[in-house]
């Protein structure tokens, strides 16, 4: 996810994850399923709201950020996402982000109040009871020229720490849901360049377990928004498939592999039996674009639910 440093014309951005972060001048939202103009619908979590604001719905240990939901008198009101210098705040009306409030280490602050946003939890519609994961996609309109349609996706997954179960005993095999936020930038000679953001969801997901290796498959060439699926393990991850995409921003490289990536897994259930997993990758490739005097480059962030196959 990009960020913008406060109160700056000139905004600094850092990427969520392998992505890269840059400024998006007008960049259109590729929906994919998630348009911000739908009708408003109620959040409803797989977690308890008791306990859902307690839930680390943090994706990438590594990288500093951390998420979590915000709720007030029994109704969630608030994505928040924090590293080590800021905050951003994704004020939520039902499924909908209507104002994003950012603050800085020394106390500075900055809304924005034209914003036309989605949040959706996908745990339920995977069949997960201890654990959810989700995305959200904002665009800031109408704000300061340089941020005039920017866009924002992420993605998020997490759990509830007494059902947490380290590994399954046996080989296992989960079904379930994924979806992925991908962000295509073609640098310019001057300025910021060109960038886009996509939704893509799909149902036709699973993960598989044996013997301590772990393979996730996340065939988005069936989303409505289609893309590539995609085969993620510690060691490696592969596309196939791309012959829907509709926007050759979205292609990558055929000449090129995927660069360096994180993959994270958890499973769930009780009595130390599993029953359901969520796990997140992110990863960038060269985009089909790339020349010798331009990098066109892709980076994507990927979330999957899925209960136990039994």
């Amino acid at each position: 996810m990009k960020k913008y440093a406060i109160l700056t014309s000139v905004l600094a951005l850092a990427a969520c994850g392998g992505g890269s972060g840059h400024h998006h001048d007008g960049a259109p939202v590729t929906p994919g399923g998630n348009n911000p103009t739908d009708q408003t619908k109620k959040l409803e979590p797989v977690i308890d709201i008791s306990q859902l604001s307690q839930i680390d719905f943090s994706t990438n240990d590594q990288n500093g950020y951390k998420y979590k939901f915000v709720v007030n008198d029994g109704k969630i009101v608030a994505f928040k996402e924090q590293d080590n210098q800021y905050a951003w705040t994704y004020h939520i009306d039902g499924d909908k982000i209507n104002k994003i409030t950012e603050h800085d280490a020394v106390g500075n602050a900055y809304s924005y109040t034209d914003v036309d946003g989605k949040i959706e939890l996908l745990g339920k519609d995977a069949g997960l009871q201890y654990s959810d994961f989700g995305y959200l996609i904002a665009t800031i309109k109408g704000e300061e020229e340089e941020i005039n349609n920017s866009t924002e996706g992420a993605i998020f997954t997490g759990g509830r720490a007494d059902k947490l179960i380290e590994q399954p005993q046996t080989t296992a095999d989960f079904h379930g849901t994924a979806v992925a936020s991908i962000n295509a930038y073609m640098p310019s000679g001057t300025g910021y360049g060109t960038e886009e953001v996509m939704i893509a969801k799909t149902g036709d997901a699973t993960l598989h377990f044996e013997n301590g290796s772990e393979t996730l498959t996340m065939n988005f060439s069936k989303a409505d928004n289609p893309w590539y699926d995609v085969v993620a393990t510690k060691d490696e991850i592969k596309l196939s498939n791309g012959d829907g995409i509709k926007d050759d921003m979205f292609k990558v490289s055929s000449n090129q592999d995927a660069g360096e990536h994180y993959i994270s897994i958890k499973y769930f259930g009780d009595n130390g039996n599993v029953n359901e997993a969520v796990a997140n990758t992110e990863f960038s490739h060269p985009g089909a674009l790339s020349s010798d005097t331009q990098l066109h480059s892709i980076s994507v962030d990927a979330a999957f639910g899925g209960v136990l196959n039994k």
